[in-house]
């Protein structure tokens, strides 16, 4: 039946093979040049299959058979590489303002959907050394597995990142070199090996203060502190956060939705810290500082964290059913997300009370 094929058909079929699962029209057309009207002819011909979400796939024998037509011609595999590395990661920049936004459910549903082909572009990236695409997606790569917890999947990308830049020990890429190893020591703490990752930042620190790099020194610092309050080191975590906060308000450091819910992520970790130290008042201050923020952006997931301080902070003061309002409060937003690691936060403060 190939054969019978005309030469664009051969083309566009070759081209869609660089998808690896089911794909929507939109990335067919962008990357591949394929029309609705193609795609619906290659589903007459049973050379796709469209399934009921209105996503395409190759069956798995023909897939490989084209794949291999594809890699055989080099021009033509390496174009249509960098057309799908490149739609990944404008996808990426996209979804990343709107996942602290009102429509923050509906952009986690998509990078759920697309997540096969975003790790195949991530590895291709890697592998064409095409840092520029790494840095662009590496936020949003992020904030997507901080948020549903998937910190073992989060790790594999940024040390696949990481392996790579450390065999080309090149000066003019130490700054995305620390921010693979930041991301990888932030993935490696939230899975329980504290220590381990808190020597990564450290190091990873360094090089972002020697380039003046407020952002990721913020983000490093507000990293430090987390693990440092999980190590009993509450002062020392109270100095992290306080210093972050102070670098996200930097000139440099752009003001963006993204950037307004982590400066109120961070004020809901110092209230944490605060009221570890028994600093109720202050705790409570910055709580509600993060919850007014996270309230105006619409960031459903960024209220999860300041409620559940807020619900701590009323159970510490034997205020029982305000701490019972509070959590079943935050059980909505993480409802929202589908978060399953809030739920399990939820149930246990909600059984102590």
């Amino acid at each position: 039946s190939w054969h019978l094929l005309s030469d664009s058909e051969q083309k566009i079929l070759r081209k869609l093979s660089i998808f690896r699962s089911a794909f929507t029209s939109h990335a067919a057309s962008e990357i591949c040049g394929a029309s609705a009207l193609d795609l619906a002819n290659f589903a007459d011909k049973s050379l796709l299959y469209r399934r009921l979400d209105d996503r395409f796939e190759m069956l798995t024998t023909f897939h490989q058979y084209v794949a291999d037509k594809l890699e055989a011609n080099e021009y033509e595999y390496t174009t249509i590489r960098t057309e799908f590395c490149e739609y990944y990661a404008r996808l990426c920049v996209q979804k990343l303002a709107e996942i602290t936004s009102t429509n923050q459910r509906q952009a986690l549903d998509v990078m759920t959907a697309e997540m096969d082909h975003i790790r195949n572009a991530w590895g291709l990236m890697v592998d064409t050394d095409r840092w520029d695409l790494i840095d662009q997606a590496k936020e949003t790569i992020l904030a997507y597995h901080v948020i549903y917890a998937y910190h073992v999947q989060g790790r594999e990308f940024f040390h696949l990142a990481l392996n790579k830049l450390r065999k080309l020990d090149s000066p003019e890429l130490d700054l995305i070199r620390a921010s693979m190893q930041q991301r990888d020591a932030w993935m490696t703490i939230k899975y329980g090996y504290v220590n381990e990752g808190l020597a990564g930042l450290i190091d990873c620190i360094q090089i972002f203060r020697r380039y003046d790099s407020h952002w990721e020194i913020a983000m490093t610092l507000q990293f430090l502190a987390e693990a440092n309050r999980r190590l009993g080191n509450l002062q020392q975590a109270k100095d992290n956060i306080e210093e972050a906060l102070t670098h996200i308000q930097h000139e440099t450091v752009s003001s963006s939705n993204y950037h307004e819910a982590y400066a109120a992520h961070c004020r809901s970790l110092l209230g944490l810290v605060l009221l570890d130290m028994g600093d109720f008042e202050q705790a409570r201050i910055n709580f509600h500082a993060s919850m007014a923020t996270h309230n105006l952006l619409g960031s459903h997931y960024g209220t999860i964290h300041p409620l559940l301080g807020l619900g701590r902070l009323a159970f510490n003061q034997g205020e029982f059913l305000q701490s019972r309002d509070l959590y079943l409060k935050a059980m909505d937003p993480a409802v929202k997300t589908y978060d399953q690691h809030p739920f399990s936060l939820l149930h246990n403060n909600l059984g102590a009370v």
